[in-house]
């Protein structure tokens, strides 16, 4: 059985969407044959569970921590310098480490991807944004990978622009994991699950408030629910997912909009949960605003979630996301027009029939974005 370690220099279990998405692919890669590793530093951690109580996931990969000081509990004192410190000594604790030759490593940092193929392993980078600056040094780290795996078109594109080959580079956008996301569950039913009425509309929004810093669309949302509460005393925003300081800028937010009386913050949960808040939902949300990341690089997890989770999607219509989305299974409007996104709920608010439409067209496409699909297309490339 071949061997694959796949390496990060992270804390997970994490409450961010990357730890779920590195473990489901580990479980993946495993379930189609190979024998997996998936190795991380020690590091301290507010999570009390392991990965594999943490998102439910059955054991059938190996996870090993290597002994590594901790240098990101001194951010308050060593600033941006913990972060290179954690990975110069990360990256000395690898080197050190006796791997069989035969052996395949999956990464998606980009020195490590460079300290195995320099020492001649078959070494897999997962790209998931190209650098803002420094591209020579990133370019030069990735350049002896066997393979790339990107999410997205673009990305692709910038890579080949680059002088990468094209045929090292596939497009591998993120997934879904069906079991857990199309639930049999109707909407009153998960209603009753949360203790949530079954005569509000609901508008829901998962995942963290922010990427990076960055907001995700949530200010957008808060400024049309001003506009849709003007004909709609039913409403009801919930937002699950958020940390406690994102959770208190927002909130901040909807008091000066004079919404907070529409918004229900709801901290963040396990993907079983997550499926359950989604089933509860008249409209999902995904109004990310114009950023390049988000324009160009980004494939997220909830989008996928929600294809699956049988309830109509109003999303940005950017590039990145019309890889999945389109006219046809989703209400796709202008990112950063708080007023076009208010019309986009209101449309499939007032139309039952079309939201039904949409949401069949999303069951069917989303087939084709399961996370074993992804790890068997990756496996396929790989050899």
């Amino acid at each position: 059985m071949k061997k694959l370690i796949y390496i990060v220099n992270g804390r997970i279990p994490t409450e961010k969407a990357n730890g779920y998405q590195i473990s489901k692919m580990c479980q993946e890669f495993a379930s189609a044959g190979l024998a997996v590793e998936l190795w991380l530093p020690t590091r301290k951690n507010p999570i009390t569970d392991n990965l594999f109580e943490f998102y439910g996931l059955p054991k059938n990969f190996t996870c090993r921590y290597l002994d590594c000081p901790d240098f990101i509990v001194y951010k308050k004192y060593l600033g941006k310098f913990c972060f290179w410190l954690q990975a110069l000594v990360f990256l000395i604790t690898l080197a050190g480490q006796k791997i069989d030759r035969q052996t395949i490593i999956f990464s998606r940092q980009p020195e490590i991807v460079w300290l195995f193929a320099s020492r001649g392993y078959q070494t897999i980078y997962e790209a998931h944004k190209w650098p803002q600056s420094k591209a020579g040094w990133h370019h030069r780290l990735v350049r002896r990978a066997a393979k790339i795996l990107v999410l997205t078109q673009k990305l692709k594109e910038l890579f080949v622009q680059a002088g990468f080959s094209e045929e090292k580079l596939a497009i591998m956008p993120d997934a879904v994991d069906l079991e857990v996301f199309n639930l049999n569950l109707t909407k009153e039913q998960a209603r009753i699950k949360l203790a949530l009425s079954q005569n509000k509309t609901i508008l829901l929004y998962t995942g963290s408030l922010t990427t990076m810093g960055q907001d995700k669309g949530l200010n957008d949302i808060l400024k049309s629910l001003a506009l849709l509460k003007q004909n709609n005393d039913s409403l009801l925003f919930v937002a699950v997912g958020g940390s406690d300081k994102e959770i208190k800028r927002y909130d901040q937010l909807a008091q000066e909009l004079k919404v907070e009386g529409l918004v229900d913050w709801q901290p963040r949960t396990k993907p079983a949960q997550v499926a359950v808040w989604q089933k509860a939902a008249d409209v999902l949300l995904m109004p990310f605003p114009f950023s390049e990341h988000y324009a160009y690089y980004m494939s997220p997890l909830k989008m996928f979630e929600y294809m699956a989770s049988g309830r109509p999607i109003v999303a940005s219509n950017l590039p990145s996301i019309r890889e999945a989305l389109n006219e046809t299974n989703a209400v796709l409007v202008k990112p950063d027009d708080p007023v076009d996104l208010a019309a986009g709920i209101n449309k499939l608010l007032n139309s039952q029939e079309i939201g039904e439409k949409l949401v069949q067209q999303a069951l069917k496409d989303v087939d084709n974005y399961t996370w074993a699909k992804r790890a068997a297309k990756i496996v396929n490339f790989i050899k």
